[in-house]
């Protein structure tokens, strides 16, 4: 299946690089309207920012980030191809430096140890329909991966009905976009004054 739309970065010190993709059925970048939707939304100091970009694809999210100026980013990706693409990326767009890129299960990745609040900005884009956006959601708040008062990005089907509340992240703002549906939930304790 051939991408219709070039992937691009939006905005920042990248701003126009076109990004390669990995090739396959498995691989939906995010559309650049939605991608800049979502920035748009997003309320993050840039210079602090602590990136965690799972099921990361092309690493476009991630990059995009680290474009705008986000001190770190760490890619997780299961797909051996998909890895290569997100290091070439990364390289061609001069952002390597601030990048680390994991070769793993997402998952996984989020259950192996206990985060610390390690991460001002999750985004979570996983396959569809296949219950991996609420298994996202639930095992970053259990493992404490977000800072107080970051953001989690969650890209799904529309056909998917992620939780408004968990233990620690409440639903901030979830938009539609054809068949997408974006959702983002702050860490609790600050979502009544974002």
């Amino acid at each position: 299946m051939a991408l219709r739309w070039p992937v691009r970065v939006i905005s920042g010190s990248a701003r126009g690089h076109r990004l390669k993709v990995p090739k396959g059925w498995r691989v939906r970048p995010t559309a650049d309207r939605v991608k800049e939707s979502v920035f748009n939304l997003l309320r993050v100091e840039w210079e602090t920012c602590r990136v965690l970009d799972l099921f990361a694809g092309s690493g476009a999210l991630g990059i995009e980030a680290l474009s705008r100026g986000a001190a770190e980013a760490v890619f997780v990706e299961a797909d051996p191809r998909s890895v290569s693409v997100i290091r070439e990326n990364l390289r061609s767009c001069g952002l390597e430096i601030r990048a680390r890129v994991i070769r793993g299960d997402a998952l996984r990745f989020l259950v192996a140890r206990r985060g610390a609040g390690d991460f001002t900005l999750i985004f979570a884009d996983p396959p569809y329909e296949r219950g991996l956006a609420r298994g996202c959601l639930e095992r970053a708040d259990r493992a404490s991966w977000l800072a107080l008062g970051g953001r989690m990005v969650v890209e799904h089907s529309r056909r998917e009905s992620p939780p408004e509340h968990l233990t620690s992240l409440t639903l901030l703002d979830h938009r539609p976009y054809g068949d997408t549906r974006i959702s983002i939930y702050i860490r609790a304790n600050e979502a009544n004054e974002a």
